[in-house]
């Protein structure tokens, strides 16, 4: 009787709109059914094919509520307006089925699914509280074509949903249907191909992204979406991709941890904002690429800032009280690829240093905290741990008297413990106007300083001497130029 009356009043209020409801979906609005219920029967035990019993459901009421148990479901069509609510919730890095006494489960049953819930062209709508199983195994992924919510949808709001084993958990691999205003709450996305493939103009909020080939695939077009407070670990390549003309997007406040390659690569796209978040042991396949053995690969980048967070280095999480194992990673901060990037602002990203087992086992990076060239125009870093405020102590300069020998300084401050010989070499980072770098010459021999390249000059010739117990501050003042100021 209490559920009776409390439809009543909302089957009034719907009484307007129920007409244009119906010619537009054929959903009665403000009723409420269970898939379960006659004269739907979908069958919770997985036995036979409930594909049916939920399409029924959907094209007659509102909201189709999903009772705990397994259901063979394939190629269901939502209609605008429609609710599937499950009685579950998502848990963090779930990969399989295994806790189906506590949730309803949605599994594909393989054999003519092309997507499990079909919500392209759908405007609004919610998807709660279930587990969507496309089952395709992992050695197949990369070939098969399985959604397991389609893209193409408006408006649909994803809140508690886990899925897993899809070639993309939500979207389509090869479409230019991308899944437009969403809000993706609370969900997991594990052993996918993607966990989300394409969106725009879309939130995603409170999510886990672990064990998938890349977490979240950001093609062209991918723009004005909103990523935070969301995790991204144990993927075997990128954690975010965002590959080719993707623009206005923002990633603030998440986790990247121990993904294969880069925690984020941004590739011939831009105007983004990454903010506060969290990235450690990225670069876990230690990659022949040095370029992927990063927190952030900008490779094409253009006008995109990062502000705040931090950076840290390790192995593999330890095992029965074992010490760690694995690649120790990364070896850089972040990696500049082979298409140059522009006016990039790197503010208060804050990290310990090179990575040492003795006295800085916590460091930020293995080999330099930078790969590659920074931008040439428009590079501006401020307060950030590598760059303004490092100090590289105990370099030695041991072999290289010219230029192509030189030992490459990658600090902006410099102190330099060892000589092997008088007149070893050392060169400057890139000339990037308003650039400062200091060398502390603490060796007993006098060393060469050149420039980065051999377009540089430093005080006006190709390379200059400094002897020991001087510090030399050294300045880009123009394009290729360098200017030097020498202690007494």
């Amino acid at each position: 009787m209490t559920l009776r009356r409390s439809l009543i009043p909302l089957v009034l209020l719907a009484l307007p709109l129920t007409s244009h409801a119906v010619a537009q979906s054929a959903v009665v609005e403000g009723t409420v059914a269970s898939v379960t219920s006659t004269p739907f029967s979908a069958d919770p035990t997985g036995t036979t094919d409930s594909s049916a019993a939920f399409q029924n459901c959907l094209n007659t009421y509102k909201v189709c509520r999903v009772p705990t148990g397994i259901y063979i479901v394939r190629n269901v069509t939502m209609n605008s307006g429609n609710s599937l609510i499950g009685e579950g919730s998502a848990d963090y890095g779930v990969v399989d089925a295994t806790t189906t006494a506590i949730r309803p489960v949605l599994k594909s049953g393989l054999s003519t699914a092309t997507t499990m819930i079909d919500v392209e062209d759908v405007s609004g709508g919610l998807i709660s509280g279930l587990m969507l199983d496309c089952e395709v195994p992992r050695g197949d992924l990369q070939s098969s074509s399985i959604s397991g919510l389609s893209g193409g949808s408006q408006f649909l709001t994803v809140d508690r949903v886990t899925i897993v084993h899809c070639a993309a958990g939500i979207g389509y691999i090869d479409s230019n249907k991308y899944t437009g205003g969403a809000r993706i709450l609370n969900s997991t996305f594990g052993d996918n191909w993607r966990g989300i493939s394409n969106m725009i103009d879309s939130f995603v909020d409170n999510s886990d992204f672990a064990n998938n080939i890349e977490g979240i695939w950001m093609g062209g077009g991918s723009n004005a979406n909103t990523i935070a407070n969301s995790r991204f670990e144990w993927n075997n390549d990128y954690g975010i991709h965002v590959y080719n003309m993707s623009w206005h997007n923002s990633l603030v406040n998440s986790f990247f941890d121990r993904n294969g390659k880069s925690g984020i690569r941004i590739y011939n796209s831009g105007n983004f904002a990454i903010a506060n978040n969290t990235f450690n042991r990225n670069g876990a396949s230690k990659d022949s690429d040095p370029t992927l053995r990063s927190h952030i690969l900008l490779d094409g980048a253009k006008d995109v800032t990062i502000m705040g967070g931090l950076a840290g280095v390790g192995k593999d999480d330890p095992q029965n009280n074992q010490p760690p194992t694995g690649n120790l990673t990364p070896d850089y901060i972040i990696a500049y690829g082979s298409t140059p990037s522009s006016n990039i602002t790197i503010a208060g990203f804050t990290t310990s240093g090179q990575y040492n087992e003795d006295n800085n086992p916590s460091g930020s990076y293995v080999v330099a905290p930078i790969y590659g060239n920074p931008p040439i125009s428009g590079y501006r870093v401020t307060s950030s741990g590598f760059i303004n405020a490092a100090v590289e102590t105990g370099i030695q300069v041991v072999d290289g008297t010219n230029r192509a020998t030189a030992r490459k300084l990658t600090a902006d401050n410099n102190v330099i413990a060892y000589s092997h010989t008088s007149l070893a070499s050392t060169s400057l980072d890139r000339c990037i106007v308003g650039r400062r770098i200091a060398i502390n010459n603490a060796s007993a021999n006098t060393i060469r300083v050149y420039g980065f390249t051999s377009s540089e000059t430093v005080s006006g010739a190709g390379g200059v001497t400094q002897a020991p117990a001087t510090v030399a501050l050294y300045v880009c003042t123009a394009v290729n130029q360098w200017n030097r100021w020498l202690s007494d």
